[in-house]
């Protein structure tokens, strides 16, 4: 008699917590879009295409911010690609352009 009680309790009470499982995960999903994306030194100069030691160089010369880190430089993403847009115009004669001539 006491067991026919249990199992619908049970599959209520899976039921319940899987609910609300999957809202406080949409949360968290949602809650990771809303934080700013941030890239390792490595990710940067892939992302720019360049060489790390030319990197190294723009950080040092166009105060690219960055966080020290015990497991090194960080950077955030919307830093990188403002840097890049403010860049567009002063660039010198890129590759591209010289093969167009």
């Amino acid at each position: 008699m006491g067991g026919d009680v249990i199992v619908p309790t049970l599959y209520i009470l899976t039921t319940i917590c899987a609910r609300f499982l999957k809202v406080e995960l949409k949360k968290i999903v949602l809650d990771m879009k809303k934080r700013p994306k941030v890239m390792s030194g490595g990710d940067v100069h892939k992302y720019l295409k360049v060489s790390r030691q030319r990197f190294e160089y723009l950080v040092r010369h166009y105060d690219i911010p960055y966080q020290k880190t015990s497991a090194g430089k960080i950077y955030f993403l919307q830093d990188i690609v403002n840097f890049q847009e403010s860049r567009k115009d002063k660039m010198k004669h890129s590759k591209k352009a010289s093969k167009k001539k």
